[in-house]
Formats: C-alpha cells, sequence, structure tokens
C-alpha cells in the first residue's frame, strides 16, 4: 500500500496531464479500504489468541495463588516459601506465551511461502532479470 502511494505522488504530474488523477484517487480509496479490513482482520486473529493464552496463564496463576493462600491460612506452608512458588509460577508459563509468538511467525511463513510457490508456476523468461530479458 505505501509503495503505491508513492508511486501516485511521484506521477502526480503525469496523473493531472492524463486527466487521471481522479480515477486513481479512487482506485487508491478502494486499495486502502482493502487493506484496512486485511489488517483488521489479522489483528482480530492476533489480539483473539493472545487474549486466549494470556486468560489461561492468569487463571493458573490464580489458581495457586488461591492454593497458596489456603496453605499458608492452614499452617502448611511458610510465608517465604508461598511467596517464592508465587513468584515462580508466571515462568511457568513463558513457554506457552512463547508458543503463541511462534504460531503467528509461523503462520507468515506460510503465507509468505504461498506467494513464493505462485513464482514456480510462472515461466522462466518472467523471473529473468531485466537486462537478460532485452538480450
Amino acid at each position: 500500500m505505501g509503495a503505491a502511494f508513492i508511486e501516485a505522488l511521484g506521477g502526480l504530474v503525469t496523473l493531472r496531464l492524463l486527466g487521471a488523477a481522479d480515477r486513481f484517487a479512487q482506485h487508491l480509496d478502494e486499495e486502502s479500504g482493502a487493506y484496512r479490513t486485511l489488517t483488521m482482520q489479522v489483528l482480530r486473529i492476533a489480539f483473539l489468541s493472545a487474549l486466549v493464552l494470556e486468560f489461561f496463564a492468569m487463571i493458573s496463576i490464580a489458581m495457586v495463588a488461591v492454593l497458596i493462600g489456603f496453605r499458608l491460612l492452614w499452617g502448611e506452608l511458610q510465608l517465604r516459601a508461598g511467596l517464592f512458588v508465587l513468584l515462580l509460577a508466571p515462568e511457568l508459563y513463558l513457554p506457552l506465551r512463547a508458543l503463541g509468538a511462534l504460531r503467528h511467525t509461523r503462520m507468515d511463513a506460510l503465507a509468505a511461502a504461498r506467494r513464493l510457490a505462485a513464482l514456480d508456476d510462472l515461466p522462466a523468461a518472467a523471473c529473468a532479470p531485466r537486462a537478460n530479458r532485452a538480450a
């Protein structure tokens, strides 16, 4: 999207001379709308998956805190040991959070692989450098 906008700015004089500035502005508006929709879909998925991971980690840490509280109340656990376990509880869920981040990285990699796989279908002349095409 940014490249199309920069290209439009570079060719603005030409677009005005040809009388195509309004059509290109409408095209740019449509492209930005599609880009905005796609961005919101990606953000929705990212925030939803992060919310689910954080929710389960939070509930698990809260359960640990409640169990520590009951053990402190019943005298089965010393305060120092309870605080130590409670401070270490979030560290237990770091691999789960890292897995969520890796999942998003995998999704990005698969999307890039699909775009690269589409290049396999092109003829070899379309993929050759411009200097070789003229020869």
